[in-house]
């Protein structure tokens, strides 16, 4: 009786595919699609949040705070503005923008529901982008937490 090693055994056994190729691939673009469009649209949050923190940290340092509020309701305003036009935006080319990657029109649908996620996702990111500054700036050097730092426990506080 000859016996069988284990890796001729393996080789006998049908292996099932759980997800056909075809699938997994179809999901890989429509995700690879979705992550591009979000990173591309969060920058203008981003550089929007980066000048922000400068101009808030020159005005603290002078001494300003009334600016420094000014300057970040103004850009407050303009990440909400921005939210809303590139979401808009979003949602009425959710069916044209799948086309420019891809010619399956399975990942195109697949693309366009997703388009409409990625609009609303894109506002509120925009938005706690811009707030993230104001929690940047915070504290005053004497550790006085302002209204929007977290709370702290009795014993910790100066």
């Amino acid at each position: 009786m000859g016996s069988k090693s284990s890796a001729s055994l393996l080789e006998e056994v049908p292996i099932k595919t759980v997800w056909p190729r075809d699938f997994i691939n179809r999901q890989t673009s429509v995700l690879s699609i979705s992550l591009n469009t979000s990173a591309f649209v969060w920058m203008i949050p981003f550089g929007l949040s980066s000048a922000i923190s400068t101009r808030v940290s020159n005005e603290l340092g002078a001494g300003w705070p009334q600016a420094a509020r000014l300057a970040v309701r103004i850009v407050l305003l303009l990440a909400v503005s921005e939210g809303l036009m590139v979401g808009l935006i979003l949602v009425c080319v959710r069916y044209i923008w799948g086309h420019a990657y891809s010619d399956v029109e399975e990942v195109v649908s697949y693309v366009a529901r997703m388009m409409l996620v990625i609009a609303v996702t894109i506002f509120f990111d925009g938005i706690m982008t811009v707030l993230s500054v104001r929690r940047r700036h915070a504290c005053l050097p004497g550790g006085h937490p302002r209204i929007t730092s977290a709370p702290r426990p009795r014993l910790l506080r100066p």
